[in-house]
């Protein structure tokens, strides 16, 4: 409200006396106990007096073009609050080297830029922002990407934003005995890695509890209590740990494309020559391919009103903690911080505001503490709270109160995908398939040896054919266990792909189904032609030599077994082509419940209880 920093208006002096009178008995001793980081929290989101924004960098200021957004608010840092250094390349782009407190700008060799942040002012144009408005109200934060209120509500398929504004929307029925009666528990989760990852995929995901005093509310009323809207792989914020038992949905291109322009445009090495391989680990040097490999796989959009916060924290769920995070500023303004790997550190004070773009990489600002302590009101550009066209005086409105901030991240490196994927997607059940399909494969080539000579030679001697029958009436003669063992190999396969189609998901109906089919085929025709034909025309062989004639009869039915194990051999390598569809397919499927828990760390934190 613009009149508090007029201090010699009414509203002024009445905010200063509840002030005054709401400190009053206050413990001063109590600032003493407060971290750096908790201090620059405390200050800037305190109401009264407004917090001073002389420290804070803000690089709309160095932008002509931004002065009409600049004038319209009464929010303005300087560019001059902290150390930065502008990086080369067509679009404008900054490094923040460090994390020092409030000082002095100063020019910055390339050996000091290491820390990892990148930060795009004005990066989307004014088109480009309405548009990822518009994506996350009316595209994002509906099924079946879940949202914090989902737990709570029977949201409407279409989402908040497109269902009639009217609508009463029911709440989910809540056990009264299952709702917490202490303060909301933080987890404090351990960092995500290679060597934990199969403990975290195997870690229990439960469901979180509906709230037992959410009443019916129109939509209306339910979308200012929006705070977040999940993006591609799914997260428990109960465990603070992704489900990859519910699989990924897809990444919008709008999103998608915006994202990896940004990191794109960055000369890496210009960031990180001087960086220490011991910071880096199996990751070093990843920077150089993230120009044409970054894909961002998992994030959340956030809606922040004016009066929520973002309290310090890390991000630890990714195994990748190196790879580019790029977060999106939309509608109003906001106050960010970032600091060191405790809250220990002093933070950096940045503002941001809509339209630009922050990249956190590397090993120490990937780590780093940071959070939103502010939301800075009327700070809303022009751009977007004018109606540009017929649909956008609903979306400025809702914008008006509110700041969007859309940030993904990839979890894996490139070269750290196979391994995670094919063990969290494809799991016990794929594994068996593969498994029996290679073992009756390899079984199969031995026959190649047989088959060398008869199908794939001209011409067919009668000295290769009496080579190949001798082979298969080797086989007569083997231990019946032998065929025992295969036969339990393909009731294995047969009965793990059945539950597979019995359990999997519809969209991966087509690999099963026709990989059952094909295995199917194989089993068939060695049941009711390839064993029968070799025990009934090669247990006994008449006596001859090498240069005998051969019987027509066998080398009928010895070009058949030829051509048969072909045949065989083409239709398990189509199982595995299957699966490996299946596989793909697993890691993009979308067709899913979808339930995630209410606010916690790491999200938009609001004083009004989500529910009510």
């Amino acid at each position: 409200m613009p009149s508090l920093h007029d201090t010699s208006s009414a509203a002024y002096k009445k905010a200063q006396r509840l002030h005054q009178k709401t400190t009053k008995n206050r413990n001063n001793a109590v600032d003493a106990d407060w971290t750096p980081f908790r201090a620059a929290e405390k200050m800037y989101k305190a109401r009264f007096p407004p917090p001073s924004l002389a420290n804070v960098l803000d690089f709309a200021t160095l932008d002509d073009a931004r002065s009409e957004e600049i004038e319209a608010g009464v929010w303005v840092g300087r560019s001059e609050a902290v150390e930065f250094r502008e990086l080369k390349g067509a679009r404008r782009a900054y490094a923040i080297p460090s994390i020092p407190g409030p000082c002095t700008f100063k020019a910055l060799s390339n050996a000091n830029a290491s820390a990892g942040l990148v930060i795009l002012p004005s990066f989307l144009s004014h088109k480009e922002q309405q548009d990822l408005i518009r994506w996350s109200l009316s595209s994002q934060a509906r099924h079946p990407n879940p949202t914090n209120l989902d737990t709570h509500y029977f949201l409407p398929e279409e989402g908040l934003w497109n269902a009639h504004q009217d609508t009463i929307v029911e709440p989910q029925p809540a056990d009264p005995s299952s709702e917490s009666t202490g303060p909301r528990q933080l987890v404090n989760n351990i960092p995500a890695s290679p060597d934990n990852f199969k403990t975290m995929v195997e870690t229990p995901k439960p469901p979180p509890t509906p709230s037992t005093t959410a009443q019916p509310l129109p939509c209306s009323h339910l979308l200012r209590k929006l705070r977040w809207a999940n993006i591609g792989w799914f997260y428990h914020w109960g465990t603070k740990q992704y489900d990859f038992a519910k699989g990924k949905a897809r990444v919008d291109d709008v999103l998608s494309n915006v994202c990896k322009e940004a990191v794109r445009i960055i000369d890496w090495d210009e960031i990180y020559n001087a960086s220490d391989e011991m910071e880096w680990g199996d990751e070093y040097l990843s920077w150089k391919s993230w120009n044409e490999s970054y894909e961002p796989d998992a994030g959340i959009v956030n809606f922040y009103q004016t009066k929520d916060t973002l309290m310090a924290h890390v991000d630890r769920s990714e195994v990748c903690a190196t790879a580019p995070l790029v977060s999106i500023s939309l509608g109003n303004a906001a106050v960010f911080l970032i600091g060191g790997l405790t809250r220990d550190t002093e933070p950096v004070p940045i503002l941001l505001r809509s339209g630009d773009v922050v990249i956190m990489s590397g090993p120490a600002c990937r780590r780093a503490y940071h959070g939103v302590p502010r939301i800075l009101d009327d700070t809303l550009p022009p751009h977007l709270s004018e109606s540009v066209d017929e649909d956008w005086a609903r979306y400025a409105s809702y914008m008006s109160t509110t700041r969007i901030n859309i940030n993904v991240r990839q979890k894996w490196n490139y070269h750290m995908q196979i391994v995670p994927l094919v063990e969290a997607a494809m799991g016990l059940r794929a594994s068996i398939v593969v498994c029996v399909t290679s073992f009756l494969l390899g079984q199969l080539f031995t026959h190649w040896i047989a088959d060398a000579l008869t199908l794939w030679k001209s011409p067919v001697t009668d000295e290769n054919l009496w080579i190949a029958a001798a082979y298969y009436s080797i086989l007569t003669k083997a231990p019946v266990e032998m065929y025992y063992a295969m036969a339990l190999t393909v009731l294995t396969g047969a009965v793990t792909i059945l539950l597979s189609l019995r359990d999997g998901e519809a969209g991966n109906l087509m690999f099963d189904g026709g990989s059952i089919f094909l295995f199917g085929t194989t089993v068939a025709m060695y049941l009711y032609s390839v064993i029968p034909v070799v025990y009934s025309s090669f247990t006994s062989l008449p006596p001859h030599k090498l240069s005998d004639a051969f019987p027509v009869i066998l080398r009928s039915a010895t070009l058949d077994l030829a051509s048969n194990n072909l045949i065989c051999s083409v239709a398990l390598t189509g199982v595995l082509a299957l699966q490996a569809g299946r596989f793909w397919a697993e890691t993009y499927d979308v067709d899913t419940e979808v339930a995630a828990e209410s606010d916690t760390e790491g999200r938009p934190q609001t004083s009004v209880p989500v529910p009510n």
